[in-house]
């Protein structure tokens, strides 16, 4: 999957946490690892460049901040 389409998953793992479709955190540690295993990917590979790395890593802290507390 891409680094987008991985993003936005987690971005919809992290939405149905949030509306009570699910209750457990299972979706948003399963994506976040997906996301970061393809970050570290793509800095091995050479497409994500090593001052661009903290980018990836931003959204990765944004959407678990955006968590609402129950």
């Amino acid at each position: 999957m891409s680094f987008a389409h991985l993003g936005f998953e987690l971005g919809m793992a992290v939405s149905e946490y949030n509306s009570g479709t699910t209750t457990t955190y299972d979706d948003i540690i399963k994506y976040t690892f997906l996301y970061l295993e393809e970050v570290k990917k793509g800095v091995a590979d050479g497409t994500i460049h090593g001052d661009d790395v903290a980018d990836y890593y931003t959204l990765v802290g944004q959407t678990w901040a955006s968590i609402q507390a129950k």
